[in-house]
């Protein structure tokens, strides 16, 4: 492992920077807890077409993390298990979240099958590509039944932080189903990115985190463009270590950019971004995206780790996500001008306080 970014070759059984088919990839990789990781998860950022549910995510993370690397306040937390919703209504967004309250062996896994059924919170995942998701809360005011159809997986390298080694695959594809929030059940349909994290508890010579921002676009054209930047604490004397692109296309192939760059240049009156620019080169294909955040104010919050009050405050719930458009050039070798694209997305940015 090295400061600028190294991987373990034995953590998927595809290489990182590497992509395949989602068909082609290996039950191994999506199973929780065989082999044991500190932590493990999954999470679906959705960009929903229409206008009463733009975005969704929703997903579960279990184990032992460092939070205080990445954004929460404290150290490492316990074993614990981790369940969200959160539904990016036109109007506002509905959260609800549950961290610590049932215990970590509640969520059961067998294979690529994942079952929880405790004081009245229910998960059911199962399948893939096509994985068929039920996820809800016991007063039942969020509740999903989607089906996840995924098309093109790619590994990411190893993102190092002070105290764990941070691994992940991601998937692009499409999402239908359905919804309830606000009291009413609603069928929706979108583009979805899913993402599959496993973290160990380790030390490593790096600078502490002062924020990440993440920014997923499906493109009208049908391709997909991710991009994941990252900054340091000036005071560690540190470079960041995890700025990176990918272009991912339906057939399973990617365009990897180490060489990826960020300027934010608009920031919202909680703090969050509002406008950014990315530039990414990899020999003669360059990507340059313009990029666009709403604000989006929170309705309804059920949060079992900070108060009510707080919980409303979207400048206090650290880590809700925002709905991204963007504007996308794309040049290649050879090409008389740039080929012009858009996309949306559902993005997510932490600062580290």
């Amino acid at each position: 492992m090295t400061e600028s970014g190294g991987s373990d070759p034995g953590r998927f059984t595809i290489s990182p920077r590497t992509s395949t088919a989602a068909a082609s990839f290996a039950p191994s990789n999506i199973a929780i807890g065989a082999p044991a990781y500190d932590y493990e998860g999954t999470w679906a950022f959705c960009r929903l077409q229409g206008g009463e549910l733009p975005g969704l995510r929703f997903g579960f993370g279990r184990g032992t993390f460092a939070w205080g690397d990445i954004a929460m306040h404290g150290g490492f937390s316990e074993p614990m298990l981790v369940l969200r919703i959160e539904a990016m209504a036109s109007e506002g967004a509905y959260l609800w979240h549950t961290q610590g309250q049932l215990p970590v062996n509640a969520l059961r896994a067998d294979g690529t099958r994942l079952t929880l059924d405790r004081d009245g919170c229910r998960l059911e995942a199962d399948g893939w590509p096509d994985v068929h998701w039920v996820m809800g809360g016991a007063d039942g005011s969020l509740w999903i039944d989607m089906t996840l159809s995924l098309r093109t997986v790619m590994v990411l390298p190893d993102w190092l932080l002070p105290n764990s080694q941070f691994s992940m695959w991601l998937a692009s594809g499409t999402i239908t189903g359905e919804v309830t929030w606000n009291g009413a059940t609603r069928p929706v349909r979108g583009t979805v990115f899913l993402d599959h994290p496993r973290t160990n508890v380790r030390s490593y010579d790096v600078g502490e985190l002062d924020w990440y921002l993440y920014t997923p676009l499906a493109l009208d054209s049908g391709l997909s463009f991710v991009s994941f930047h990252t900054a340091v604490v000036a005071a560690s004397g540190h470079k960041p270590n995890f700025n990176i692109s990918a272009l991912m296309r339906d057939d399973g192939t990617i365009t990897w950019f180490d060489d990826s760059q960020v300027v934010i240049s608009e920031m919202d009156a909680d703090g969050k971004p509002a406008a950014w620019v990315i530039d990414a080169v990899n020999g003669g294909t360059r990507v340059r995206a313009e990029v666009t955040a709403l604000s989006s104010r929170i309705i309804e919050a059920r949060d079992s780790t900070i108060s009510v009050q707080d919980a409303l405050d979207r400048s206090k719930n650290e880590n809700i996500p925002m709905l991204v458009d963007g504007t996308v050039w794309i040049t290649n070798a050879g090409a008389t001008g740039p080929q012009r694209d858009a996309g949306t997305g559902l993005g997510e940015f932490v600062l580290r306080r």
